[in-house]
């Protein structure tokens, strides 16, 4: 079957030497082979650059982008999804464009923490909702808002047939302040820090597709041994 490939229907981000750049998962018909890394809109040079002198941060943002895909196909191929458990996750999907956009100047850049914390929360509770946790638990004081709680009770009633994925659930989620009175104060966190919270928040919404969906491109470039072991987060 012929296969062609349109702009993206959903576009995250991430950042690379102090920019935040735009990636898009294709919108894809037939089969064709996605490369996680062409799917950033930052410049030939700079990835060039980056993965010569700081392979670091290049596996950092190849990771990140395969986030990305595997949230955007993940997300329609879930089968037996209620109605509410769609709704969190087109939400957490909506905030997560919201936040890509707004790391893109400097000036909205802050408006990007609010919606980093509100793609992180539905997605967790959107994975809550699919482990059957009741509705009175996932809105009870001892969860609430806080994405580390959501996480530790993510794990708890669903947690992750990939190695290494719960650790980073809870290394992601602990980059969330604890204090929802923290959404509404004037920020403190580093630009550097901010985009690392955006990319956290893509991350736990990926991994909460991956327990649903088969789709996993993330793990598949982790197995590939010419791909070093993912570090962030």
């Amino acid at each position: 079957m012929k296969s062609r490939t349109g702009r993206g229907f959903l576009t995250g981000g991430v950042s690379l030497d102090g920019v935040f750049y735009s990636c898009r998962a294709p919108l894809a018909f037939g089969r064709i082979r996605i490369e996680p890394i062409r799917q950033i809109d930052a410049p030939a040079e700079v990835l060039t650059r980056t993965f010569a002198r700081n392979p670091e941060d290049f596996w950092k943002v190849a990771y990140c982008a395969c986030d990305v895909i595997d949230l955007a196909y993940g997300s329609n191929e879930i089968s037996n999804a209620t109605p509410e458990l769609r709704a969190h996750l087109a939400n957490a999907k909506s905030h997560i464009a919201a936040f890509s956009q707004a790391l893109q100047h400097p000036q909205t850049e802050s408006a990007a923490i609010q919606s980093s914390w509100m793609a992180a929360e539905l997605s967790m509770k959107a994975g809550l909702i699919a482990a059957g946790v009741p509705k009175s638990q996932r809105s009870s004081r001892a969860l609430g808002h806080n994405i580390s709680s959501l996480a530790e009770c993510l794990i708890e009633n669903f947690p992750s047939s990939h190695p290494g994925e719960d650790d980073r659930l809870r290394r992601g989620s602990g980059l969330f302040p604890r204090d929802v009175a923290d959404r509404y104060e004037l920020p403190t966190q580093s630009s550097a820090e901010i985009h690392d919270l955006a990319m956290a928040s893509q991350f736990l919404a990926a991994s909460v597709v991956r327990r649903l969906a088969r789709r996993d491109i993330a793990f598949r470039m982790e197995l590939d041994p010419d791909s070093p072991g993912r570090i962030f987060p």
